[in-house]
């Protein structure tokens, strides 16, 4: 944790309270995580979902629906009338 903090502290994205053990985050450091915070939502996340579940424009259209297999008794194929 200690370095984590003065590694923020030395970019100058927080600043140490006097007398405490608190910290704030400086103009400079709010910018920063909004920035960041935007980018992921925005490009990030949106790019990494639709690799994970393409959307149907991306995908191959889906078969088409067969008609099942008739209950009746089979016709004739052959067109010769009867004699």
């Amino acid at each position: 944790m200690t370095y984590d903090l003065r590694r923020l502290r030395e970019h100058g994205l927080i600043t140490r309270i006097p007398h405490t053990h608190r910290y704030h985050v400086t103009d400079t450091g709010l910018h920063h995580v909004l920035f960041l915070t935007k980018s992921h939502d925005r490009l990030l996340r949106t790019g990494l979902a639709q690799l994970a579940t393409p959307t149907q424009a991306h995908s191959p259209q889906p078969p088409a629906p067969t008609r099942p297999p008739s209950t009746t008794s089979p016709k004739k194929l052959d067109s010769q009338p009867e004699t």
